[in-house]
């Protein structure tokens, strides 16, 4: 009798014993084998935490299997419902109970991308005080643009909270902030989560999205890297490698970008909507020869689906090319092939790009509301209010010989957690280029100041917009990450001219009932490809007369 009471209180001892090391791992579950070893010098059944090496590692096949063996049914499932496995199954051969079995059966459902079910799901009765269910839901709401629902769910927090539930309320307000566009305030939180869980996933899928958006693409790299490496769930690694070879073309990095779109290409053959999205990034940054060659790999296509994928780059292509009727009409076939909402918004635009006037307008010049100085023979000084006191005018001109120097003094303003300086000299470079034509030479000089007061025209420098939120760029402010042709553009509006495009966006749709709409080759129209024309080098050289 003493022996089995001894025997039970070994037992007791073992499981309590293995149930601190769990804890530990809990509040250490960066570092899992160091809690092996714990665990070995302890003496102890340590398959858990073996399994917990293998998953940080990213081998969850390996996980898995040790994970059954040891009877950690739980653990299976959780990584079972990761991987997109139908789990119904699993929960009725373990039976796992009820409370489990229905956040599981959630988190398939955010796992797989149907936040719609997912809120449903982790809603239920019995997931109401669950806080793995609140977070899930929170993050559910996140992804659909329900952001106050979210922030209601993070103000209604227990007054006590343990280490790991502290963690997640913090990663929680970090994520709410960075999908209100707020990158830099959420920056802060989530180095203070992986400052307490340094393998926080989550944590650093945000961060290195953070650290793109800001400009510091090494530091994205290193992260995307690091997660990719050892990333075996399907749909995670899909939008990682989508997410750096977004970052990669936005930083011009062609070459890089293509080696992420090839293994997107490869091994998820059925997202062949990949490849238009890839396609649309290239012609947003010029690189029409790498879009047509990208185009022809859906040429082949034997689906509907995919054929009116093949349909819409083409419209695309076309739209780039300002071959109007032709992307029109290649857009209405994609329409029909596969009743797309986004479809139909780009035959609206297509249909929009048709509308011209007929004549060529010269931009009208008011003297009254320009200041111009004739600072010495041959040099002026041109001020001017026509957007506002906030968006002013500010250029000079030269004439030197037959040439007339248009000189444009940029201050751009940032915050210290951005880094641009690269892409200030490409936009500087690329705008040069663009408007040096018709007799004028365009002559930028820029100075980067972390305050707004000098004498030069202000930009104000933001992140580019997250994941979560859209945002348009004005003349006097700009992302991070502004391709160079639209940088081009605004310029054209920091020398007096006008927007010539037709007003898609309802909340200013009234905007076209004063503008003139131009012809698709104007740079002030058509961002992607367009170019100045005569009568805009005419107008921001007409204010010499008003002196």
């Amino acid at each position: 009798m003493l022996i089995l009471f001894l025997s039970f209180l070994s037992a007791l001892i073992f499981s309590n014993e293995q149930k601190q090391l769990m804890d530990l791992l809990e509040k250490e579950n960066y570092q899992p084998r160091k809690v092996f070893d714990l665990c070995k010098n302890k003496g102890l059944d340590c398959t858990y935490f073996k399994a917990k090496i293998f998953e940080s590692e990213g081998n969850a096949g390996s996980a898995m299997d040790l994970y059954l063996r040891g009877s950690y049914y739980e653990d299976y499932l959780r990584l079972q419902t990761y991987s997109g496995a139908d789990i119904e199954q699993i929960i009725k051969a373990h039976q796992i109970d009820k409370k489990k079995a229905a956040f599981y059966r959630a988190l398939s459902e955010y796992v797989k991308g149907n936040w719609t079910k997912a809120v449903d799901l982790f809603s239920i009765d019995i997931l109401e005080k669950d806080m793995s269910s609140k977070f899930y839901l929170a993050y559910s709401y996140l992804m659909l643009g329900e952001n106050n629902k979210a922030k209601r769910i993070s103000k209604d927090r227990p007054e006590q909270l343990d280490l790991v539930d502290q963690i997640e309320y913090k990663k929680l307000d970090a994520l709410i902030l960075y999908a209100e566009n707020k990158q830099l305030e959420a920056k802060k939180l989530f180095v203070d989560v992986l400052k307490l869980r340094p393998g926080d996933f989550i944590s650093l899928k945000y961060l290195a999205h953070i650290y793109y958006r800001t400009g510091w693409f090494k530091k994205a790299e290193k992260i995307y890297s690091s997660l990719i490496s050892k990333e075996w769930r399907d749909t995670e690694l899909y939008y990682l490698l989508s997410e750096r070879c977004e970052m990669r073309v936005r930083y011009l990095l062609f070459s890089q970008a293509v080696k992420d779109a090839d293994k997107i290409i490869r091994e998820y053959p059925n997202r062949k909507d990949f490849i238009a999205i890839f396609i649309s990034w290239l012609l947003e940054h010029d690189n029409l020869e790498l879009a047509e060659k990208y185009a022809q790999k859906l040429s082949g296509a034997d689906s509907e689906y995919d054929k009116s994928l093949y349909a819409f780059v083409n419209g695309l292509l076309s739209e780039f090319k300002l071959n109007d009727v032709e992307a029109l009409s290649y857009l209405k076939k994609a329409y029909s092939l596969y009743p797309a909402n986004e479809y139909l918004e780009k035959i609206k635009t297509a249909e929009d790009n048709l509308i011209s006037m007929d004549e060529e307008k010269y931009p009208k010049l008011d003297c009254d509301k320009y200041k111009v100085t004739n600072i010495s023979p041959g040099v002026w000084n041109i001020e001017s209010d026509i957007f506002g006191k906030d968006w002013p005018v500010n250029y000079s001109i030269e004439k030197q010989k037959d040439i007339f120097s248009v000189n444009l003094k940029l201050n751009f303003v940032y915050s210290s957690d951005i880094n641009f300086e690269d892409r200030a000299k490409l936009w500087i470079r690329t705008s040069k280029n663009i408007w040096s034509k018709y007799r004028i030479k365009l002559d930028l000089q820029s100075v980067r100041s972390t305050y707004s007061k000098s004498p030069y025209t202000s930009i104000n420098i933001l992140p580019w917009p997250s994941s979560f939120y859209s945002k348009r760029v004005s003349s006097h402010e700009w992302s991070v990450l502004t391709s160079p042709r639209t940088a081009a553009h605004e310029i054209g509006h920091l020398l007096g001219l006008d927007d010539e495009y037709y007003e898609t966006d309802k909340r200013i749709i009234h905007r076209n009932n004063n503008r003139y709409i131009g012809p698709r080759s104007s740079l002030m129209r058509n961002m992607l490809s367009g170019s100045p024309e005569k009568r805009h080098i005419h107008f921001l050289l007409s204010p010499i007369k008003c002196n």
